[in-house]
């Protein structure tokens, strides 16, 4: 695989420090990355960052006639690539990248289909001074240093959707909703009599559920619990039956009523029962869990003759 390179103010290129791959799931079968669900592009998939501290970079400067390391902290100084596998390829596209918490954020580049593999690469170059301040070069395949004001990569806390998962009644993906005796108990989507449930899968941490309000709604209840393959997660409730009330003077369309954003990076069901009038669900939306792991850490070739530590940069 190339390192991703990108060209300074005198027209040269330059090589970030370090690297890590994002490695998606194997198939212990194939050998290929796949994943459940499909990926748009532009949305936003994570993946751990915790500990790596991948926001701050070592300087040396100069103390008492010796050159001494000090941290300095930049909130631009990383950034994911989408890029070739072949080690003679170039043709790098860099995406939106955030840290949201422990978790590093980033825009797919390109739809990648459920069960199909992706036969590119995304790597996170980080320690970095200023490596976000880049921008495309007019018809070519290189990026070129900027001005901030010019940069295609700042970005912001407001900008991570980290609900962009959508699913609403015409979803038919591995994460979705199911209404329980739909023909006798729901009508698109609204509950026909009280007592009426359904439920919605999706992986943690986020979720955020939508629905109508309006004088005509009432009031339903709601819990999630964990399910899947881990042993010590099975079954086991995580938020414990509360009301959510869409009663409303005014009807108001597809309002956020419920949102949660401390969950664990698993997998989760929630369940929703009507309690008197009327409810009608729409949507929700979650963040995404591929389960994503980085790779061992790489530092560039062209480090030569410069200050470095390995995993300790």
């Amino acid at each position: 695989m190339a390192w991703f390179r990108y060209l300074n103010e005198d027209g040269q290129y330059v090589y970030p420090n370090l690297r890590k791959k994002i490695i998606f799931p194997i198939d212990s079968n194939s050998g290929k990355q796949l994943i459940k669900e499909d990926i748009l592009e532009n949305s936003w998939i994570f993946v751990n960052v915790k500990d790596l501290n991948i926001d701050i970079y070592q300087s040396l400067t100069m103390l008492d006639s010796a050159f001494v390391k000090t941290d300095e902290v930049d909130n631009d100084s990383y950034l994911v690539v989408y890029e070739s596998k072949s080690s003679e390829d170039y043709n790098s596209k860099p995406v939106l990248t955030h840290v949201v918490g422990d978790l590093l954020y980033f825009k797919a580049a390109e739809d990648h289909l459920k069960n199909i593999d992706i036969n590119k690469q995304y790597s996170l170059y980080y320690k970095t001074p200023y490596l976000k301040l880049i921008k495309k070069v007019v018809n070519s395949s290189d990026y070129q240093q900027c001005e901030e004001t010019q940069s295609e990569f700042i970005s912001s806390d407001e900008d991570v959707n980290v609900f962009s998962h959508i699913r609403d009644l015409n979803s038919n993906n591995y994460y979705n909703l199911s209404f329980i005796n739909n023909q006798l108990y729901w009508d698109s989507g609204v509950s026909q009599k009280p007592g009426a449930s359904l439920i919605g899968t999706f992986t943690g941490p986020n979720i955020q559920i939508y629905c109508d309000k309006g004088p005509d709604y009432g009031k339903f209840k709601i819990k999630i619990t964990t399910y899947g393959s881990d042993l010590d997660s099975d079954n086991i409730m995580v938020y414990d039956w509360q009301s959510v009330d869409l009663y409303s003077e005014n009807n108001i369309k597809d309002s956020q009523v419920f949102s949660k954003t401390n969950l664990l990076y698993k997998n989760y069901v929630f369940e929703m029962l009507s309690e008197n009038k009327s409810i009608n669900i729409k949507k929700y939306g979650f963040s995404l869990n591929n389960y994503l792991t980085l790779g061992k850490e790489e530092i560039s070739p062209t480090l030569f003759g410069r200050v470095v530590s390995g995993s300790n940069l």
